[in-house]
């Protein structure tokens, strides 16, 4: 098996430091692919530990790409700090993700399924026809994947990588892996969602 890994340089912004209607960072890449990370809890207008992390991909101008997940122990590798920046513990299923992300490789057993990547016969093509980014699968919530014990201010630092056939669907595939620099988000964790209620709703569905 061969190895090839691009190590992207970071070109990040908070969209909603600009105001826009949703809250997304961003990651661009050299080869114009992008990478936006969004958990926007639009009742109360803030990022939150409570909704899953949603992963969406934008493909250089003019072009389409053709993405996969990686399997949840290569897909991202996630470190979540409280207000005092002390590291807060992982879950069980926290300690899952990331667990072999440096050992990521062109492999299709490696590949992810439903519902956080797609199966291996399928492609991801990001489109930018019309400017936006496209939905391209999604992280749990932060309070299942770390032993999040009170309410506040929390920072999560989030690292990426995807494995890319096609930076351009028109052009010879690549077949590289695609790792985007850590990202850093603030998050809230509300007052009024107890673990005990979290725990009940989860055992509820």
């Amino acid at each position: 098996m061969w190895l090839t890994v691009i190590v992207i340089t970071l070109n990040s912004c908070l969209a909603h430091a600009d105001g826009l209607e949703k809250y997304i960072v961003t990651v661009g890449a050299t080869n114009g692919l992008t990478l936006g990370v969004t958990i926007l809890d639009p009742r109360f207008g803030t990022n939150t530990t409570e909704l899953p992390i949603g992963l969406l991909f934008k493909a250089p101008t003019n072009t389409h790409s053709a993405l996969y997940l990686p399997q949840e122990e290569y897909l991202a590798r996630l470190e979540l700090y409280d207000s005092s920046n002390s590291p807060v513990a992982k879950t069980a299923l926290g300690s899952k993700y990331g667990k072999s992300f440096d050992d990521l490789y062109w492999d299709l057993k490696k590949f992810a399924t439903p519902p956080n990547g797609w199966h291996p016969s399928e492609m991801f093509t990001p489109d930018d026809k019309w400017d936006s980014m496209s939905w391209g699968g999604r992280l749990p919530k932060i309070s299942d994947l770390f032993a999040i014990t009170k309410p506040g201010t929390y920072r999560l630092k989030l690292e990426v990588q995807i494995m890319l056939r096609f930076l351009n669907t028109s052009d010879k595939p690549t077949r590289q892996i695609l790792r985007f620099p850590p990202v850093e988000i603030s998050v809230i964790k509300p007052e009024d969602i107890l673990p005990s209620k979290i725990q009940t709703n989860s055992l509820a569905k």
